[in-house]
């Protein structure tokens, strides 16, 4: 059906942002993007160094965002397309460092090997100024647009220590007689705290960057070419050209550019890359392929059914990217104390420099120092780091072993789960079932019986459906037409075959619709049933076993060791039930359910203030996954199932359920041990910078300590993005 346009239509645009580097960067382009007229919303992702704006009805040119974000100081590198990263890293910032290391030492050296002299203050104030005027620039530029805006950021700290030990010592160089004659200059300290701030800079850009190997390694799966099969003939095209219908040849050891359906030949293809299990599966044809996985040993011809950004790897990369730039909801308590906290930092060293002062007359330098101090030590980089670079970690990670976050939300709501319902067919069993049994009643015949039912489900996706289209299929049956079908989500089917109204579903539905099944005996029979209802009367029954996945059982017990609630949801007969929920080592299961009842089970679990996650892979159970309070659909559903979920099982292995719980809880705990960490740094370093414990210990503030001050805020910042990449190592 065409689609008719009869609204404005929001549009996105996505783009690169480069001199990012802290929470308080994030922010600013944020504001500077919301303060557009045309903008509805902008989230900046510091990870991956990119904003996305979304817009009521048209998007603002390139320039409007550009100058938007310049007057905060940064800059627009580029649209980007969804098979693009941004590479908005400073080139510059080795060489900025380089040359900074090379000058401080030069200062020192100097400092050490001059006598006291006004000669030897001029010598280091010539070498200190490059270091602070362009190896600093970053932090120069930062503060005075944040300035320009009426705010305070940690580029306003590391400017104002290094000008006030540069501002101080030239005028004690150049003014000596209004001090006493041993006061000290801070070229060295001034030197080394530039150097310290960058050398911690480019170390958490480089840590940070490995947050985004995940995007890279998912970027670098894309085909560039495809091999077109047309009239027997091959050529290869752009795989962007590549046209849903169309046939692609993928020989032995290449990549599968498209998904598709495979319609000549066969092999084993390595889906590891995408779904995240190791072993390799066999591919024939009427099988489903992935667009980036590998082709091992035979030649398939696959017909594209999706390409470009429909396609499952783009599909995967697109979330990761939007998942790894989205705040847990625990961010929050960072984000208050972040915007609050370079006023108070200001307040403090001035405060620090008042009592000094005061206290100790006579010595001004004592004074300053502690001030400096104060602004250097200081690192709310740490408290805006905290949080987000765990989550993009986490976000990659989990993408690498086959499972996707919808967000960071999803992500803490994950790790406090209480109880996890599980859906039957598809999920715990392998959704693959065949016929075993079809018993047919009265004039009907077993042929007859199997030829309606697979006219009416002829359409459908279920997995009970395709068992029984392929069963007529077996048995030769033609496909007779249908009128008036009507679906019955999670029941049944009904509809005119060859003029007869047809009912095709479970025992219940066929009740419901006044056909009477006390003659059904029920009791005798283990497997899933499809009942059919020929007019009004009971024609025959179609039997159906679905084995277990293999990983089944590992999946409940792995979750119940782990402290969780396992049960089993099904509309699925008692008897079926039962059987699998003692397979698999469940005890409460719920069968017969129809989708608003396991919507309704979901509730009253709720109810009881458990936390509640659903997992299922069919339409029947979208309002379920829906409600929950994470939503677990299996990759290999429907994309309604999958719209629905909060979490994306990439493949069809259940166990993925219990990875996904326990890398949220890795994350969260991983979380909460760098916000304790940034909070007691912050709590210890500020009084230490400021002094208070010399005059306890009765000895002098020695003049060295602000470039301290820059090496401990420097690895505090390091450290929290350290912590973080643990996850990626499983840690």
């Amino acid at each position: 059906m065409d689609k008719v346009e009869t609204a404005p239509v929001a549009a996105e645009v996505t783009f690169g942002v480069a001199g990012m580097h802290c929470a308080a960067c994030v922010s600013r382009v944020e504001q500077a993007l919301l303060e557009l007229p045309e903008v509805e919303s902008a989230r900046v992702n510091l990870s991956l160094g990119e904003a996305r704006v979304r817009c009521r009805t048209h998007l603002p040119s390139a320039g409007v965002l550009e100058s938007a974000i310049a007057r905060e100081g940064f800059r627009h590198v580029g649209t980007l397309g969804p098979q693009r990263v941004a590479l908005t890293g400073d080139a510059r910032l080795p060489w900025r460092l380089g040359l900074s290391v090379f000058l401080a030492a030069a200062v020192v050296g100097v400092s050490l090997a001059m006598p006291v002299s006004w000669w030897r203050d001029v010598v280091q104030l010539v070498l200190v100024l490059p270091v602070v005027f362009w190896c600093g620039q970053t932090f120069l530029s930062g503060a005075w647009q944040a300035a320009r805006r009426g705010r305070a950021d940690m580029d306003a700290l590391v400017t104002l220590a290094s000008l006030a030990a540069v501002g101080g010592s030239a005028v004690i160089t150049f003014r000596r007689e209004w001090f006493e004659e041993d006061v000290s200059t801070h070229f060295v300290p001034a030197a080394m705290i530039v150097s310290f701030m960058l050398a911690g800079r480019l170390l958490e850009h480089r840590a940070r960057g490995k947050t985004t190997a995940a995007i890279h390694k998912l970027l670098s799966l894309q085909v560039p070419l495809a091999t077109l099969l047309h009239d027997g003939e091959e050529c290869e095209c752009p795989v962007g050209e590549v046209r849903v219908g169309q046939r692609v040849l993928v020989r032995p050891g290449a990549r599968v550019p498209i998904d598709g359906i495979v319609v000549d030949g066969g092999s084993t293809v390595d889906e590891s890359m995408v779904t995240g299990e190791a072993a390799a599966v066999r591919r024939s044809i009427g099988d489903s392929v992935i667009g980036g996985t590998i082709n091992q040993a035979g030649r398939l011809i696959v017909r594209a059914q999706r390409v470009g950004d429909e396609t499952v790897l783009a599909r995967i990369t697109a979330l990761v990217r939007e998942a790894q730039g989205t705040r847990a909801p625990i961010a929050r308590i960072a984000d208050r104390i972040s915007r609050r906290f370079v006023p108070v930092v200001l307040l403090l060293a001035l405060g620090t420099l008042v009592c000094w002062l005061w206290s100790v007359p006579g010595k001004p330098e004592w004074a300053i120092v502690a001030a400096i101090s104060v602004l250097v030590v200081a690192c709310p980089c740490a408290l805006g780091l905290a949080t987000p670079t765990a989550v993009a970690v986490a976000m990659g990670r989990g993408a690498e072993m086959g499972v996707l976050f919808r967000d960071g939300q999803s992500l803490e709501v994950c790790a406090q789960l209480d109880v996890v319902l599980f859906d039957k067919t598809g999920t715990l069993t392998r959704g693959m079932p065949t016929v075993t049994t079809v018993q047919s009643q009265g004039e009907a015949t077993a042929d007859e019986v199997v030829k309606m039912a697979a006219a009416l489900e002829h359409d459908s996706q279920h997995p009970l459906a395709r068992a029984v289209v392929e069963e007529s299929r077996k048995r030769g049956c033609s496909r007779p037409h249908v009128r008036e079908f009507e679906a019955a989500h999670g029941e049944g089917v009904q509809g005119s075959v060859e003029g007869h109204d047809v009912l095709v579903g479970s025992p219940g539905f066929l009740a419901r619709n006044g056909v009477p099944v006390e003659r059904v005996e029920l009791a005798d029979t283990a497997g899933t049933l499809v009942c059919v209802a020929v007019d009004g009367i009971f024609a025959g029954r179609l039997e159906l076993d679905d084995p277990l996945r293999s990983t089944s059982v590992d999946a409940v017990a792995a979750l119940q060791t782990s402290g969780l609630d396992v049960v089993l949801v099904s509309g699925d007969r008692g008897t079926v039930v039962e059987r699998v929920a003692r397979d698999v080592g469940i005890e409460e299961f719920h069968a017969e359910l129809m989708p608003n009842e396991k919507y309704d089970v979901v509730g009253q679990r709720q109810q009881q203030g458990d936390r509640v996650a659903m997992v299922g892979d069919g339409i029947n159970d979208a309002p379920a996954l829906a409600r929950a309070d994470i939503g677990f659909a299996m990759g290999t559903g429907t994309d309604i199932a999958i719209d629905a979920g909060d979490v994306t099982i990439v493949g069809d292995d259940p166990a993925q359920v219990s990875v996904s719980i326990c890398l949220a809880r890795r994350t969260m705990r991983v979380i909460r041990q760098n916000l304790c960490a940034a909070f007691c740094y912050n709590v210890v370093a500020l009084p230490v910078a400021a002094g208070v414990l010399y005059p306890i210990l009765g000895v002098r503030l020695p003049l060295w300590f602000p470039a301290l001050a820059a090496a401990a805020h420097a690895a505090s910042s390091v450290a929290v993005v350290g912590n973080s990449l643990r996850l990626a190592r499983g840690q």
